[in-house]
């Protein structure tokens, strides 16, 4: 998908993420994963094992949550959707 929404509900959920490299999705995962190129089996190998070694699986997923509330939470989208078309409207 290219937007990531999936990525989000993750991040949400407390889950650190592995997505493909694409504008949409490393703009919706923030730091909280990892992203691996497109098409190449080597660098998802690599990135997967990078995250799974990590020491602080739970403080990714935890900061990765708050990445998600803080940014993708619907009261938040509603109000800066609301704030664009009010300065739309000037």
């Amino acid at each position: 998908e290219a937007f990531g929404i999936v990525l989000i509900e993750s991040l949400a959920s407390g889950t650190p993420v592995l997505a493909s490299n694409l504008p949409g999705v490393r703009t919706a995962m923030g730091e909280y994963g990892g992203v691996f190129e497109v098409l190449n089996e080597g660098d998802f190998a690599a990135k997967t094992r990078d995250l799974l070694s990590h020491q602080d699986l739970t403080g990714i997923g935890a900061k990765g949550r708050e990445f998600a509330v803080t940014h993708y939470d619907a009261r938040v989208v509603a109000r800066k959707l609301i704030e664009t078309y009010e300065s739309l409207s000037h």
